[in-house]
Parts: structure tokens; sequence; C-alpha cells
């Protein structure tokens, strides 16, 4: 009976039950990026925002250390919005500038 009053103690105290070492560090890794989140809009003069945010999720999505950047396209405004540790922003505010080219 103490055993399981103690659980249900610490689940209210926002207490979780033990994670992996591995599972731990993850999730300190990724509240860590979150913390120095950094949010960005871009607007594009050439290229669609839409197509242009699939691109980017697709180069973002087999790059593990951009698992926390977030690509959002804003079809209204023709922008991009770019979320993600300061750190990895300047590379993918690069790519855009270089695929928001004038096409011949």
């Amino acid at each position: 009976m103490k055993k399981s009053f103690l659980v249900l103690a610490l689940a209210a105290a926002g207490c979780h039950a033990p994670q992996t070492s591995k599972a731990s560090a993850d999730v300190a890794i990724e509240k860590d990026a979150e913390a120095r989140a950094t949010i960005e809009v871009v607007p594009l003069k050439y290229a669609s925002a839409d197509q242009i945010a699939m691109e980017l999720r697709s180069v973002l999505e087999g790059l593990k250390s951009r698992r926390s950047m977030r690509v959002v396209a804003d079809s209204r405004t023709n922008s991009i919005i770019v979320t993600g540790p300061r750190e990895d922003l300047a590379q993918v505010l690069a790519l855009i500038e270089k695929l928001d080219v004038k096409q011949p």
C-alpha cells in the first residue's frame, strides 16, 4: 500500500517514472534546443512558400542534428517561418536564399 501511495504522490508532484539514460539525455537535449530556439519569417520573392517548405522539410528530415527545426509555409504572405536553434538557423536561411531564385 505504501509503494502505490508513493507512486501516486510522485505522479501528483509532476514526477515521472525513471527513463533510460539515453531517453533522458535525448529529452534534455531537446528541451535545451527549444530553450535556445529562434523564429525567423522569410518572405519569398520568386518561389512558392509551400514548395520551398516541403523541400526544406525533406532535407531537414534526414539530418539528425536538425530534429528540433520546424518549417512552416505561410501561403497568404508567401513566406517561410523557420523555428530552431540559432546555430542551425543560419544554414537553413542560406538554403532558402539559394532556392528562392527567379526562373528563366
